[in-house]
């Protein structure tokens, strides 16, 4: 089964087959609401959002506080673009703990892209499995695809520039580096 909802920090509300609820706060000590997630016995727990983004490079940052269950799971939280997933890396969760999890992800133009919250239990009842709340998701860009592909033509010019000649790997053919860049 699955279970899925908005708790209020602070709250006597707990989801089914639990006995904690939400934090009392959010990872930033401030009150509110959290999205509550809890997947059993095999099952996928997932929510997800189209959003259209520009081209760009990202960073999508997504607080998790596990209130209960640090079982291992495979985890669904991140971006779908096309037919391409970008899922968080965290496997398990620790009890009574915020963790941040981080997706990176590229976009070479303008595009919809999924949001995905949530994980597949793989096989543990409501006690193991992590009971997890997100709040105050972010989605950063952190590069123009343009700059950043300059920028990595850059790095590897330079670092061709700092290869020694005749090493046995590599041999002088006449040619200079400014004419061989060009």
């Amino acid at each position: 089964g699955v279970v899925g909802g908005i708790f209020a920090y602070g709250s006597a509300q707990v989801m089914r087959g639990g006995t904690v609820g939400a934090p009392a706060t959010n990872a930033g000590g401030e009150p509110g609401n959290a999205f509550g997630l809890l997947g059993v016995w095999g099952c996928k727990v997932q929510y997800t959002k189209d959003i259209q983004l520009e081209g760009g490079i990202y960073k999508m940052t997504v607080p998790t506080y596990c209130a209960k269950g640090a079982s291992k799971v495979t985890n669904l939280t991140g971006v779908i673009v096309g037919s391409t997933e970008y899922y968080s890396e965290t496997q398990s969760f620790t009890e009574g703990a915020w963790t941040a999890q981080t997706i990176e992800f590229a976009l070479p133009q303008a595009a919809t892209v999924t949001l995905s919250l949530g994980y597949k239990s793989l096989g543990s009842g409501s006690g193991a499995n992590p009971h997890l709340f997100i709040d105050a998701i972010e989605i950063e860009k952190t590069a123009d695809p343009a700059a950043a592909l300059a920028q990595y033509k850059e790095n590897a010019l330079a670092e061709i520039n700092e290869l020694p000649v005749g090493d046995g790997l590599f041999y002088y053919t006449g040619t200079s580096v400014e004419a061989a860049k060009a």
